[in-house]
Formats: C-alpha cells, structure tokens, sequence
C-alpha cells in the first residue's frame, strides 16, 4: 500500500464505529502537532478521536484533496458533525449534548511517515486548528484555556 492509500485507510477508521482500529497506522513515537499547548502522543490522540465520534456519531473529516510530495502527504479536510451525546475529552473538557451542527472551515493536515507508518500529523498553519474551533462552535471561547483537568 502507498502513502496516500495509507492516510486515505486511516482517515476512514478514524472515522469509523471502532476508530481504535486505526492504531496500526501509527508508529509508536506518533505525534499529533495541532493548536494545542502540548501535542497529544498515540494513545492520547485515539482518546481524543474516539471521544469525538462519541460526541459527534455522525462526524466526517469530509476528505478533499490527498497529495504527496516528498514523502509527506498533505490532506484537506473539512470536519464537522452534530453535537448529540456529552463530550469529554481526555479528561480534561466535559460538555454536554447541544444539539449543534458543527461544520468548520477546511484546513490541511500533514503526514510525516517512518516507512510505512504514520509517525506525525501535523496541523498546517492553523491559529486554533480544527480542535480548536471545534471548541469554540460548541461555547468554548478559548480553548486552549480550557485544556485543564476536570474535577
């Protein structure tokens, strides 16, 4: 499988009823480098996605354009999804159901690789980034000030 079959594979899982699954595309090392004050490792990064799709049953990244250009694969997405079940995330936001129809603006995610497993994905040139702004639809003004543990 190539690169770009690989990031099209994995965006799917991510997206599917056991997005977990999609950890076989990820190297051990696998960062995500978002708008977060700290970038999420593997297992943190999973938590996150499956919490999402808990929250959002209905949620798509909405794949657009797929490249590869010097190992690197770039994507644009589109994400979005309605709000109908409480979501916490990795223990440090819980927000209950609003009913929101979330459809952010489309950024470009970038995948660095380590032979044939993704070893980082990388928010491009994004102030917020798609979590981000996720937060802020649902009444988080600023996220990033919100990224502390629930008690």
């Amino acid at each position: 499988m190539d690169k770009i079959a690989i990031v099209k594979t994995f965006m799917a899982e991510i997206e599917s009823r056991d997005p977990t699954r999609a950890s076989r595309y990820l190297s051990d090392d696998f960062v995500f480098q978002g708008p977060a004050q700290h970038q999420l490792d593997k297992d943190d990064f999973l938590q996150a996605i499956v919490a999402i799709r808990e929250a959002f049953p209905d949620w798509s990244f909405n794949l657009g354009e797929v490249t590869e250009r010097g190992g690197r694969v770039r994507v644009q997405i589109s994400p979005g999804g309605t709000h109908t079940r409480a979501l916490r995330l990795l223990d440090m936001i819980s927000l209950p159901a609003t009913g929101t129809i979330v459809d952010l603006p489309p950024e470009t995610l970038q995948f660095i690789f380590e032979g044939l497993l993704i070893l980082e994905i990388r928010v491009e040139k994004a102030r917020k980034g798609w979590m981000g702004k996720l937060l802020a639809e649902l009444g988080i003004p600023h996220p990033t000030r919100a990224l502390e543990p629930v008690t």
